[in-house]
C-alpha cells in the first residue's frame, strides 16, 4: 500500500490471492448495487447504509451494451439523499453511451404518496413501490453517457 504522498509502502496481507480484499470489493458492489449479469440491461440498485447521506464511486467496471455491442466500460456515480428520505439524487457517467440502464431510486418514506423524477431536466414517469418499510421506484435510461437524476416525494 502506498500513502497519498507516496512516502510509505507496505504489504497488505497476501497479495497472491486477494482474499483480504474480496469482502471490501463486495461491500462496494453492494452499496452501489451493480447487477450487470444481463449486459443488455444492467441495473443499479444503490443500498446506502442508514445514516449515510451520500456515496461516490469512480470508474467501476461494468458489462453493458453500447451500440448493440457487449462492452466492458467504466461507470461513475454520485448518490445523495436527505436524512428524511424525501430526496434521492444521482449522477451517472459512463465512458460510452449505454443502450439501456435501469436504476432504482430510494428509499423513500413509507408515507410518500407521489414521486417527481427529472432526468437531465426532463420529467419521467415513475411509480412508487412498497418494499419492506420503505418505497422505491425504477426508471429506465437509454442512449446517453451522462445522467443527472433528481427525485423527490411528497
Amino acid at each position: 500500500m502506498i500513502a497519498g504522498d507516496k512516502s510509505v509502502w507496505r504489504r497488505w496481507g497476501d497479495l497472491g490471492n486477494l482474499y483480504q480484499m474480496a469482502e471490501i470489493v463486495y461491500a462496494i458492489q453492494i452499496i452501489l448495487g451493480i447487477d450487470d449479469l444481463d449486459a443488455s440491461c444492467p441495473k443499479l440498485m444503490p443500498r446506502i447504509p442508514i445514516g449515510w447521506t451520500d456515496a461516490t464511486i469512480n470508474e467501476w467496471p461494468i458489462r453493458a451494451m453500447a451500440s448493440g455491442e457487449s462492452i466492458l466500460t467504466k461507470l461513475s456515480t454520485s448518490i445523495k439523499r436527505d436524512p428524511a428520505c424525501k430526496r434521492f439524487d444521482m449522477t451517472i457517467t459512463t465512458k460510452k453511451p449505454l443502450d439501456k440502464l435501469k436504476v432504482r431510486l430510494g428509499p423513500f418514506t413509507d408515507s410518500a404518496s407521489a414521486l417527481t423524477v427529472k432526468v437531465n431536466g426532463t420529467v419521467l414517469s415513475a411509480q412508487l413501490l412498497k418494499s419492506g418499510d420503505s418505497k422505491w421506484a425504477w426508471i429506465e435510461l437509454k442512449g446517453a453517457a451522462d445522467y443527472n437524476i433528481e427525485s423527490k416525494v411528497r
